[in-house]
């Protein structure tokens, strides 16, 4: 039982507990209009697993900051006086509805001659409510009445608006992590569901993905309202970037559906006020019969092509995740992906405006365009071998995360889209490291904090949240610039013949690091930068770069990075290098690498004495497998120190390299966990690279 819902479990129907109710999830299903004939519950038989104690429950949507519904002034409806009156005299809401698109035999034959337009649904018999069958297996939205109608709520065509009519059950599956089934039958055409969230813009959702990008934080729940979307509307609001609904911390129990490639429900677009289309709904339906107890599952990359082999692809089976539906039709492997997806690559995620269409569209139903390859962008790939490969997910239940597959669009828009250059046309050479020598003007280390501080907050031109990417990108080659000036300095203050002690050996060992570091930034940099979709013409940030929009950002030198030539200044300091040093600053970096190197020997030769009680435990989950590394090091260890541990606990090959993390930042080397605010029994991440 969750701790929240313990402290007042015997007390639902009384008062006080205030703030337990807010946060029990058993009081947020009980909240719910439907509560009492349609509950949803929450079982688990397998683990001590509960939900996410920051996760609330919601019946609807909720339109986050910067997200405004149509002015009431705006706003239309039918004026039928009745259901017969909606479906056969010329509903307003059926007005984008093709001619006797949903005919498929049960209506009623008196009215036949005077058809135009019908329902989605069958409106007479058992399936009343249900989906018609042409719709059914169809790529095309569904138009409802809705509370601006005339036509009352008993209106046939107000099924999604009426809410869900299923009881649900959220579990916990053996493999899966948590899941969905329901408790009743389910029939074919039935709704079961809306996806709801917080619907945000696409500035936000890009910073939102940005930060889980860093964070290496396995689950991503936005999924993009693209249904509508066209670079031709007249409706600034579909011509422009979509919005998305984000489920993280705040859904309904669709959000716990998880993926098959073989799944009984198909999410469609669901439109009320026609006004209101780039805030459409998410409505899920049964696509076959559906016995009570069976897991709901949908497709998260529903109408792939046969011809999308990217299962078969060695290079981008990398980014993709073993499929654990365990169906008949699996198809092995796919894009990694979490439970309501977005992915990385596309118009809609990180940043919108891509040529790719995205999976939330695919999973919406909607054709695709061909599949445009460009050369240039794979040599770009080839060219970028040493970046990281893009963690996965470690949630073994979400069978895909952010993928780089191709989504479908509807046909209406292929005509209209079809001519513009997709994003992986665009040139994106592989991120190089630039080298300048100052002449002009001296350049200390305070001057150029300075001046990069003043120059990402007067930014005015642009997207705020590409900056706020690229100032990211630059802080770790910033790091890696520290790191070489410090080996330099400690190699220039070096004697050749050393002390005995392995000096020599040690600042060898620092240069080494130093390099090593600056290849790891380099990748780093590259796929924070991909994962934003901005393009490097030159592969030199000096050369400046783009945005998925084509937008221009120009970056001095003194920006990009340190000249070789840089002077120190009294005031100056070897920036966040020395954050983890004392306040009276007494050890430097130099000093560090040395410690490092001369303890690893000693350590190797067994001679090295461990404070027992002054050590703490680590645990490290790897990039590369998601697997957990728990190591023993000392409270004011060096991060290089316990990365070092982690790879002789791990087992990794000597080619591998591992930089760790931890709250979406990389971790300064040569600072202490603790001094970087590291907490005890938290995990840290830890991203492999290949040296």
């Amino acid at each position: 039982m969750e701790d929240a819902t313990r402290r007042h479990f015997f007390f639902h129907g009384e008062s006080g507990f205030e703030r337990e109710k807010v946060n029990c999830h058993f009081c947020q299903l009980r909240s719910f209009a439907t509560h009492a004939r349609y509950p949803v519950t929450i079982v688990n038989n397998e683990d001590d697993a509960v939900l996410d104690p920051s996760f609330r429950f919601t019946q609807g949507s909720v339109l986050g900051k910067g997200v405004e519904p149509t002015k009431d002034e705006f706003r239309s409806g039918c004026v039928c006086t009745d259901a017969e009156d909606c479906q056969y005299g010329g509903c307003h809401c059926l007005q984008d509805m093709d001619d006797n698109s949903g005919d498929d035999g049960d209506g009623d034959g008196n009215y036949g001659q005077y058809r135009r337009k019908t329902y989605a649904y069958h409106s007479h018999g058992v399936r009343a409510g249900h989906l018609r069958s042409k719709v059914l297996t169809s790529r095309d939205p569904i138009y409802e009445c809705h509370e601006g109608c005339a036509c009352g709520p008993d209106c046939p065509n107000r099924v999604v608006e009426r809410g869900r009519r299923v009881p649900l059950q959220v579990f916990r599956t053996a493999n899966r992590g948590w899941g969905v089934r329901s408790t009743v039958d389910i029939r074919k055409g039935q709704f079961v569901d809306k996806y709801v969230g917080e619907v945000i813009t696409a500035g936000e959702a890009a910073r939102r993905r940005a930060r889980s990008h860093i964070a290496q934080r396995k689950d991503v729940y936005l999924f993009a309202l693209d249904k509508f979307s066209d670079p031709a509307s007249l409706d600034e609001r579909l011509r422009g970037p979509p919005l998305e609904v984000d489920g993280e911390f705040l859904s309904g129990p669709t959000r716990f559906v998880n993926h098959s490639c073989d799944p009984n429900l198909r999410i469609f677009a669901r439109v009320g006020d026609h006004a209101d289309k780039h805030i459409h709904d998410l409505a899920l339906f049964a696509i076959r019969d559906i016995p009570k107890g069976e897991e709901l599952t949908f497709d998260y990359v529903d109408g792939v092509d046969d011809e999308d082999n990217d299962a078969l692809d060695p290079e981008k089976q990398k980014d993709m995740a073993r499929c654990l539906c365990g169906s008949e039709h699996c198809r092995g492997r796919h894009s990694d992906q979490g439970c309501c997806f977005s992915r990385p690559a596309g118009p809609n995620a990180p940043y919108p405006g891509g040529g790719a269409p995205t999976p939330s569209a695919r999973a919406i139903n909607s054709h695709a365009p061909p599949v445009l390859r460009s050369s240039t962008t794979e040599d770009s790939i080839a060219g970028g071998a040493a970046a990281p490969p893009r963690p996965r997910p470690r949630e073994e239940a979400d069978s895909l995360f952010q993928g780089h597959g191709h989504s479908r669009r509807n046909n209406h828009r292929d005509r209209r889209t079809s001519q513009q250059q997709p994003l992986s046309q665009h040139i994106d050479k592989p991120l190089r490291r630039h080298r300048w020598i100052a002449k002009n003007r001296p350049w200390t280390r305070t001057v150029l904090d300075t001046e990069r501080a003043d120059f990402f907050d007067t930014r005015v031109t642009g997207r705020q949240e590409v900056w706020q990417v690229l100032h990211a990108a630059l802080q770790v080659l910033w790091e890696a610039d520290l790191t070489r000036a410090a080996a330099a300095a400690a190699r220039d203050n070096d004697h050749p013949d050393g002390d005995g002690d392995g000096d020599a050996e040690a600042l060898a060992k620092g240069d080494a690091d130093a390099d090593a570091d600056a290849e790891v930034s380099l990748a780093t940099a590259q796929s924070i930068l991909r994962a934003a979709e901005i393009t490097l013409p030159t592969g030199d940030l000096v050369h400046g770069v783009y945005d998925s929009l084509g937008n221009y950002y120009a970056l001095p030198e003194w920006i990009v990075c340190d000249p070789d030539n840089v002077a120190e200044d009294s005031g100056a300091r070897v920036a966040d290098h020395k954050a983890g040093e004392d306040d009276d600053g007494e050890e430097g970096t130099d000093v560090d690498i040395d410690r490092d190197a001369a303890l690893r020997r000693r350590e190797e030769k067994g001679k090295a004495v461990a404070n027992l009680r002054n050590t703490i435990k680590v645990c490290a989950r790897l990039s590369e497998n998601s697997r957990d590394v728990t190591v023993r090091v000392g409270a004011e260890d060096s991060v290089r120190k316990v990365a070092r541990k982690v790879v002789e606990e791990s087992g990794l090959p000597s080619s591998k390299r591992i930089r760790l993390a931890y709250m979406g930042k990389i971790l300064k080397e040569n600072s202490s966990l603790q001094a970087q605010g590291w907490q005890k029994g938290h995990i840290v991440n830890a991203l492999v690279f290949s040296q």
